[in-house]
């Protein structure tokens, strides 16, 4: 029976920040689709099902020219192949510049890649501080992926002061969608309890249970642990 308690304890402190792969461009804009369909567009980095490669142009003339008018899609698009050497040669910098200058037209897919570039350091020197404003803004325009990172972050203190109150806020807006993911860090938050968060174990079960039935091991494994520790 302690040795579960423990299990449960062991599970509670484990670091949550959750690194995503980068979305990526569409035949639509990122800005019409509703938030709880953003992470299904990063299904192919996770599980190797899509190719996306044959989505971007050969020749990039077209799409550079809307980019220099100032096309928030076009220049992301840009962003997107640079960073992933679709179609042109790799190249990080002009990833991050193409990216920087969609951000700054408010284009939230950016502000979500260019946040998840400078917390992971992946072609930029890290920076989890600008990391949490890029992903700021994205969360706040509906990004999914966004507001989990930005709830884990503040979490766990990084590039923002440490604010269990405000990790609630942004992981519950994701959990709405039914975000799996969002529902374990928020199941695991209202088991254990933290400054400003009430011990709701009733509450912490219901959202390990939402995540559960999406198949998300982490979530099945600790209400296992709950179930015999409780008895």
């Amino acid at each position: 029976m302690a040795a579960r308690v423990i299990s449960v304890k062991g599970m509670l402190s484990t670091s949550l920040l959750l690194f995503t792969s980068l979305l990526p461009a569409q035949a639509v804009s990122m800005d019409s689709l509703p938030s709880g369909a953003l992470p299904d567009l990063i299904a192919y980095a996770e599980h190797g099902e899509i190719e996306y490669t044959d989505a971007y142009p050969a020749d990039t003339a077209e799409l550079e020219e809307k980019a220099a008018a100032g096309d928030a899609e076009s220049l992301f698009t840009l962003g997107v192949m640079y960073f992933f050497g679709y179609n042109v040669p790799k190249d990080l910098d002009k990833s991050m510049q193409f990216y920087s200058e969609a951000a700054d037209k408010d284009h939230a897919a950016a502000q979500y890649n260019l946040g998840m570039m400078y917390l992971s350091g992946e072609g930029v020197k890290s920076d989890p501080k600008k990391a949490a404003g890029y992903l700021q803004r994205a969360a706040e325009s509906g990004v999914v992926l966004s507001q989990i990172n930005l709830g884990l972050l503040y979490l766990e203190g990084r590039g923002v002061k440490r604010d269990p109150r405000q990790a609630v806020v942004w992981l519950s807006k994701a959990a709405e969608t039914g975000e799996p993911e969002s529902c374990f860090a928020l199941g695991k938050l209202y088991v254990q309890g933290d400054n400003g968060v009430p011990k709701d174990i009733d509450k912490g079960i219901k959202y390990l249970i939402r995540a559960a039935e999406q198949g998300h091991d982490g979530a099945k494994l600790m209400l296992e642990c709950l179930k015999d520790s409780l008895k």
